[in-house]
Parts: C-alpha cells; structure tokens; sequence
C-alpha cells in the first residue's frame, strides 16, 4: 500500500508536471514550505521534532501530489492510519489549498493522475 512504487509513480507525475509548466514546480514548493512550517508548528507544540509528526519523505511527496482526500494521503509512503489520524486533517487542509489553487490553472488531470 505505501510502497516505493507509489512514491516512484506520484514523483514521475510531479516530475512531467513540472517539465511542463513551470507553475507547477512554484505551487508545490510553496506547498512544501506550508506543510513543513505547519509540520514544525505541530512539533513545537508537542514539545518534539518535525519528523516525529511526519515523515519528511511523506511531506514532500504530498507538496508533489497534493492530495485532496483522505484516501489520497494514506498512499503516501510513510503515511499510517495513526499520524493520518492525528494530524492527516490538518496537512489536507494545506495540500488542499494548493490543489484548488492548481485546478485553477487548469491543471486538474495532474490532480486525477496522483497515485
């Protein structure tokens, strides 16, 4: 479920997507930058590191996916029904906003095509 060759597939997705229109790459890289603070805030919070509320791998996989359901996140390596549960909610908040931000740009085959 959360293997490699879900991780290898979102990140050629990404990857073309970006090739092809630069905006791609600039959404998602904002994206990567509010899922780490919101990641880092989390972890203030709780008094632990970023990585313990989420893998940095699966963060970054999500910056490229960005993932509008839940169903969507938990294939994301790294990803368990444990942290989705704790904070899965509130990443999809993030990676939502981006998402409709790239539907905006026409772009919603990208969005069908992760995972």
């Amino acid at each position: 479920m959360n293997g490699p060759s879900a991780a290898g597939a979102a990140t050629s997705v990404a990857t073309a997507e970006t090739q092809a229109d630069p905006r791609v790459k600039e959404i998602q890289e904002r994206c990567y930058m509010a899922l780490l603070d919101s990641v880092k805030a989390l972890g203030d919070s709780m008094g632990v590191k970023a990585s313990a509320v989420m893998h940095l791998d699966a963060i970054k996989v999500m910056s490229e996916t960005l993932p509008m359901s839940a169903e969507a996140m938990m294939k994301i390596p790294h990803v368990t029904k444990a942290n989705f549960d704790r904070f899965g909610e509130f990443l999809l908040e993030v990676t939502r906003q981006y998402a409709t931000e790239l539907e905006g740009m026409n772009r919603p085959q990208y969005l069908r095509a992760s995972f």
